[in-house]
């Protein structure tokens, strides 16, 4: 992380507590769909082999037509498994992670992708786990800000945010408009700290963190995703 000060303990302190008790990050950046795919798959974690852990759970929900799970997530995963799950807001049945929903398909009710997505979190978590084990996704809110409107949209993220910091797991919810757009103000309250994208040169990404502590954010400057 990139910082100014001394701000750099307080910063590993806060990271530290996202993953140890659960959180959910608003991902904010007019950007192209590149700059959400390159951090999605940051926080979606290595699928590296870890011989002490047990591997992550991760859970992609995709909002968009023609949007390839693929895309989204780690890029050593090529196909859906025990441990990935791809569901779509827009199709009843889940997706594979090499295959993009139905071209047309017909908008569901954010209460039957709210169902899907419990059952499907139920059986990824058979027991116990790990703080940040599990790792959920959502490609972009926009559409369902257009389909459903800010209430309900506002209410499914509460909700999402709710089950996955009783899991202990990290959720990560793209909103492609400017950090300071008073558009955030629409999800911001449900959840625990921001990340702003950029685009440089080269189609580089880089991030930069809000805490929702000014004294905090002010140490605080842009990094490469990596």
């Amino acid at each position: 992380m990139t910082h100014r000060g001394g701000h750099t303990r307080p910063f590993e302190q806060f990271l530290a507590a996202l993953k140890r008790d659960g959180c959910a990050l608003l991902v904010t950046g007019d950007e192209p769909a590149l700059a959400r795919e390159v951090a999605s798959k940051r926080l979606f974690g290595t699928t590296r082999p870890d011989a002490e852990t047990a591997p992550r759970k991760r859970l992609l929900l995709t909002t968009g037509k023609g949007e390839c799970p693929a895309a989204y997530l780690p890029g050593e995963l090529t196909g859906a498994s025990e441990s990935t799950t791809v569901v779509s807001t827009t199709t009843a049945t889940r997706a594979t992670v090499a295959r993009p929903p139905a071209e047309d398909p017909e908008p569901r009710s954010l209460a039957a992708v709210s169902a899907e997505l419990h059952e499907a979190l139920s059986a990824l978590i058979d027991d116990e786990p790990r703080p940040s084990e599990l790792r959920v996704g959502v490609t972009s809110i926009r559409p369902l800000l257009e389909e459903y409107g800010p209430r309900e949209t506002r209410q499914f993220v509460s909700e999402l945010a709710e089950t996955v910091r009783g899991y202990r797991g990290m959720a990560h919810v793209h909103y492609p408009v400017a950090d300071d757009s008073p558009a955030v103000e629409t999800v911001e309250p449900v959840v625990d700290a921001r990340i702003e994208l950029r685009m440089r040169e080269r189609a580089s990404v880089e991030l930069r963190w809000h805490t929702g502590d000014e004294t905090l954010d002010d140490g605080l400057s842009w990094h490469p995703v990596v």
